[in-house]
């Protein structure tokens, strides 16, 4: 759950070691549990291709899912208002 002026920086979903040598999962999944605009405002989930470029995952609507590789790094931006909730597998 992200509140307002809440954010995380570009990171992977790297295992115990903190690296991407330690990898403990397959795959992540994002499952979006508030409406963009409705709930919150602000609060993109980016993640970066393999060539580095930034881009949007899409995901806006209460349901939306979004699965990628742990060595994907990705971010929440800042949530300019409400509460951005969702839920990491």
């Amino acid at each position: 759950m992200y509140t307002s002026g809440g954010l995380y920086n570009w990171h992977g979903d790297f295992g115990i070691g903190g690296d991407e040598n330690s990898y403990q999962r397959a795959f992540t999944c994002v499952i979006l549990l508030a409406d963009q605009d409705k709930d919150f405002t602000g609060g993109d989930f980016l993640v970066k291709d393999a060539a580095g470029n930034i881009v949007t995952s899409g995901a806006a609507k209460k349901g939306d899912a979004v699965f990628f590789t742990p060595t994907t790094l990705h971010k929440v931006g800042e949530i300019l208002s409400g509460v951005r909730k969702s839920l990491v597998l």
